[in-house]
């Protein structure tokens, strides 16, 4: 025996879609903000890994926030990443031209190994 449901006819009809409360019901009104935070964690990975691509990404991702209103965010990882980049490129310049300053020293290395494994 199957059962189907009928609406009463003076009831009134649910309109529209289900809007569960506390959802926005529109976008954020900020469409660079994500572009202008990850420029600028890209400038700031900048300073210490592969700061020409880091620091380039961060600069056009920069830009794009520039463009889609976000002013403030938009020029600071502008400056942020060129600076970065920068000083990035210059600190890889004197890690590779003093390797001396940045070996490591094995007998030292050696007895923290042995006084850690007793």
């Amino acid at each position: 025996m199957e059962q189907t449901f009928v609406q009463p006819q003076g009831q009134p009809q649910p309109q529209g879609t289900y809007q569960p409360v506390g959802v926005p019901a529109v976008a954020p009104k900020h469409p660079g903000m994500t572009q202008g935070i990850i420029g600028l964690v890209c400038g700031v990975v900048s300073l210490l890994f592969v700061p020409i691509v880091f620091g380039i990404v961060g600069i056009i991702l920069g830009v794009l926030s520039l463009r889609k209103g976000e002013k403030a965010l938009g020029i600071t990882a502008i400056a942020l990443s060129a600076v970065f980049m920068i000083i990035g490129m210059g600190l890889g310049v004197y890690v590779n031209t003093h390797p001396d300053l940045f070996k490591t020293n094995s007998s030292m290395s050696g007895a923290v190994i042995e006084a850690l494994s007793q």
